[in-house]
């Protein structure tokens, strides 16, 4: 049997599958840059109810932060403590999406989910990638980004009225909010939860512009470095949520779109059951 994982920050997505059938597993994320091991080493015991990965013969897994040997080898040692039967293939979501998205095909493609990440796929490999630099000094465009500047504009009173209070009414009737936001184990995704708030006012004329805006200022500080020659693919759920935005944006600034989707996971059992 072959498993594959496509872990991002927030969330992780399995499928399992024997060559007819298959079956998917949802499980919490992970990223060795902002989780200690046990994270990780709790999401394959409640894999492991579910799965006898003692029958696995390979596992892929493609996981945010797996972008240098380091993270890779540190991933691959805990996954083989769990999967003693398996050949196990480690790489990063970077990766997946490029597989998920432009298949053999040449593409540029960026994540748009918690965190953000871009590169420049030949058809096989990642041939030019600009580092994100992860939450604290980057992640341009993300959904972390995007809450992170709806909540200073919050705090500084600089949103619309109506759109102050129903944020107050939402997270922080207490006024505590920030207390928790320091004191939480993983701040990247609890602040990148104020993002749904956002799209669910996407309709008012403040938050709209405000997306556009977001939007924009990945393009032109992230995105403008790679030659327009190549389709514009997009993946994650931040990417799919607002996609109706990246396509009048990509339009503006003369790229033209190639995929935008959610979750990579089926895409890549087409790819490995190829």
């Amino acid at each position: 049997m072959i498993l594959i994982a496509d872990i991002g920050g927030t969330k992780g997505d399995w499928c399992l599958f024997d060559g007819i059938n298959f079956k998917t597993i949802q499980t919490l994320g992970f990223n060795p840059y902002t989780l200690s091991n046990e994270f990780l080493i709790e999401i394959l015991k409640s894999l492991k109810k579910k799965i006898d990965l003692s029958q696995v013969q390979k596992l892929f897994y493609y996981g945010a932060g797996c972008n240098n040997l380091k993270y890779k080898d540190l991933v691959k040692n805990i996954l083989s403590e769990k999967l003693i039967n398996a050949s196990i293939f480690v790489e990063s979501d970077l990766l997946a999406a490029c597989r998920a998205t432009c298949g053999n095909e040449s593409g540029i493609v960026s994540i748009l989910g918690t965190g953000s990440n871009s590169c420049l796929y030949d058809g096989k490999k990642i041939v030019k990638k600009i580092d994100s630099l992860g939450y604290i000094f980057g992640d341009e465009g993300s959904g972390f980004e995007m809450g992170k500047n709806i909540f200073i504009k919050y705090k500084r009173n600089d949103l619309p009225k109506e759109i102050f209070l129903s944020f107050k009414k939402r997270f922080d009737n207490n006024n505590d909010l920030l207390e928790k936001i320091y004191l939480e184990n993983n701040t990247s995704k609890l602040v990148s939860s104020f993002s749904k708030f956002v799209l669910e006012n996407k309709h008012h004329s403040f938050i709209d512009n405000y997306i556009n805006q977001h939007f924009l200022n990945y393009f032109n500080n992230i995105l403008r470095n790679y030659s327009k020659r190549h389709r514009l693919n997009f993946c994650g759920s931040l990417s799919y949520h607002f996609k109706s935005y990246l396509k009048n944006i990509s339009k503006q600034k003369g790229y033209k779109i190639g995929k935008i989707i959610s979750k990579p996971i089926s895409y890549l059992y087409e790819y490995h059951s190829k």
